[in-house]
């Protein structure tokens, strides 16, 4: 990927790929590699494996936000902390501000990916118990 980018850059020009580019191809590469490791070195069931990833996933948006956030000088959308307020969410959608979608997609990952997590450590603690 970073090779990639810096072919993209060759051809383009700007100063964007030490800046923005690669950071951002950092955090995504992160991600990537800390679900494999999940999958490899959590000695557990596919529920909680995979409760593990989608927890993982859901923040990915939040994260990759926010590092836009610090990198691009003009990001209008929510801080970290405030895609887990449902009030901010509800202000932005109320002032016509599309990045309330964002929030509201975060909190839906977070609840599902919680549920999903639960019933993996539900299930390894009966794995347990059998075992």
């Amino acid at each position: 990927m970073f090779l990639l980018l810096a072919v993209i850059w060759a051809f383009t020009g700007g100063d964007w790929l030490f800046s923005v580019a690669y950071p951002l191809a950092l955090a995504g590469t992160a991600f990537f590699w800390v679900g494999f490791a999940v999958l490899y070195w959590l000695k557990a069931g596919p529920w909680l494996k995979g409760g593990v990833i989608a927890l993982l996933a859901s923040f990915a948006t939040p994260v990759f936000n926010s590092l836009c956030g610090l990198i691009l000088e003009d990001m209008g959308g929510p801080s970290f902390w405030q895609y887990f307020s449902a009030r901010d969410m509800l202000a932005r959608r109320a002032a016509g501000d599309v990045s309330w979608v964002n929030s509201l997609i975060f909190q839906i990952m977070l609840a599902c990916s919680l549920a999903l997590t639960a019933i993996g450590v539900i299930a390894e603690i009966r794995r347990g118990k059998k075992a």
